[in-house]
């Protein structure tokens, strides 16, 4: 166990709100009623806020307990640094948020743009195994060509969702700001680019910009806090008898 560690899990006030965030979350959740729970517009937007809200935390459990890291990473092939945590965010936040953020996306949809999501979340499926098979990049290492490709079917579903929004009927006469997927989508889209964005110029903005790369992650980093705001907004509103308008029945 690391303890010089120890005192990182709380280094800044955007650590402690996930601490925060996941203990409010799961209060919220199990406050629902057992047929809400079971319901996917409230299981899928709680899977998808835990994880987001989990990460973090957990991945500094594993940087702290070495004796259970080590050995991973080991099994892994990762010999040389052992306290690598990079192979947990692959697993987590490079293969299962994908899956879970175009269920979540799918679910809104009518059958028709349902079968089209579908697809996408089978071809990136595909290529999450085939990636991880033939080990283009080791998992334990950051898995950029994984996260491009994850990022991208997230905003086809985004895409299509908001294609929804505008061509069907049902919404002509709807608030859409008083809509709970419109705000989940919305920031499924925001954070994916942002992320992505970050990811993939960080390299270059670290020797020519560092000060902008600086300011990307801290505005990353805060969409990510109001992005969980707005999951737990969505999950409490019939606890709180928020005003919320009705998801088209099709869905």
């Amino acid at each position: 166990m690391r303890t010089e560690l120890l005192p990182f899990m709380f280094r800044d006030w955007v650590s402690v709100s996930n601490y925060v965030f996941l203990a409010v979350l799961c209060i919220v959740f199990f406050r629902l009623p057992s047929a809400l729970r079971r319901r996917n517009e409230y299981l899928l937007p709680f899977i998808y806020a835990f994880i987001f809200v989990v990460i973090d935390p957990l991945g500094f459990g594993f940087r702290l307990f070495q004796n259970v890291n080590g050995p991973i990473n080991e099994f892994l092939g990762n010999h040389e640094k052992p306290f690598y945590n990079a192979w947990l965010y692959n697993i987590v936040l490079k293969m299962a948020m994908p899956v879970v953020a175009l269920l979540l996306i799918k679910n809104y949809l009518p059958a028709e743009q349902q079968t089209r999501v579908k697809w996408i979340l089978f071809t990136f499926i595909s290529i999450a195994v085939v990636y991880q098979a033939i080990q283009i990049e080791p998992i334990y290492l950051n898995q950029g060509i994984l996260f491009a490709v994850g990022a991208l079917c997230m905003l086809l579903g985004c895409f299509t969702y908001y294609y929804i929004l505008m061509t069907r009927e049902e919404y002509v006469f709807m608030n859409i700001l008083l809509l709970p997927s419109f705000w989940q989508v919305t920031f499924i889209m925001f954070f994916t680019s942002l992320t992505y964005f970050t990811d993939i110029s960080a390299s270059y903005l670290t020797e020519n910009h560092s000060a902008f790369l600086v300011s990307m992650f801290k505005v990353n980093r805060f969409t990510g806090l109001v992005q969980s705001l707005v999951y737990i907004a969505c999950l409490a509103a019939p606890l709180m008898k928020l005003k919320v308008e009705t998801q088209p029945s099709y869905a």
